[in-house]
């Protein structure tokens, strides 16, 4: 027999076949959640600049975004909606960001996330310069104020690894200090926080 809509729980079934011999059986249900989509917020970044939009990748679930991109993962260069919808076994779930890009007179674009999982994409937490930078210095910490990583040139790179092993996912904070080339463009102290998604 075959019996369906069954809630989730633990069931005892007795099996018996033709000749009488049977067995207990302990039987455990479980119920599958739909899968969970949780976008960032709307975002607004300087004209010209990609940005990442990403959610954690999760096993037995397909995703397709309202670009035909079918990862978890997207690079995005224009603005507009992005709708991304998540579907396992049990149905699908979808949410939506909203990209803005404008005109900015700063140096510096800071990403909000980075996913170093050895994939190519977006492995790396790197600040873009949009001007020429004399002096540059980043730091960034963990959620417990130790300090993960510095660099002290426009170039460096995160590779999402603390004293040579992988660091944990979560947010972290960044504190920027850099000196355009342009003295009129003064001095730039930059802090926030950017996702490390694994």
């Amino acid at each position: 027999d075959t019996l369906q809509n069954v809630a989730a729980g633990t069931y005892k079934v007795y099996i018996r076949n033709s000749v009488g011999c049977g067995k207990n059986l302990v039987l455990v249900v479980k119920e599958l959640p739909l899968p969970e989509v949780r976008l960032p917020n709307d975002t607004t970044v300087c004209e010209g600049l990609p940005i990442a939009i990403n959610v954690t990748e999760q096993s037995d679930v397909s995703y397709l975004w309202n670009t035909g991109d079918s990862t978890c993962c997207i690079r995005a260069t224009t603005g507009g909606a992005y709708v991304l919808t998540a579907t396992n076994l049990c149905g699908a779930t979808s949410d939506t960001t909203v990209l803005t890009y404008t005109k900015c007179d700063y140096c510096l674009f800071v990403p909000n996330a980075f996913s170093p999982n050895g994939d190519g994409v977006n492995d790396r937490f790197r600040v873009l310069p949009t001007c020429l930078i004399d002096q540059y210095k980043i730091e960034i910490f963990n959620r417990w104020g130790q300090r993960v990583f510095s660099g002290y040139s426009a170039e460096t790179s995160w590779d999402g690894t603390y004293k040579g092993q992988p660091a944990e996912s979560g947010v972290y904070y960044y504190l920027i200090t850099a000196s355009p080339s342009d003295k009129m463009k003064g001095m730039i102290k930059e802090k926030g926080d950017l996702t490390l998604i694994r």
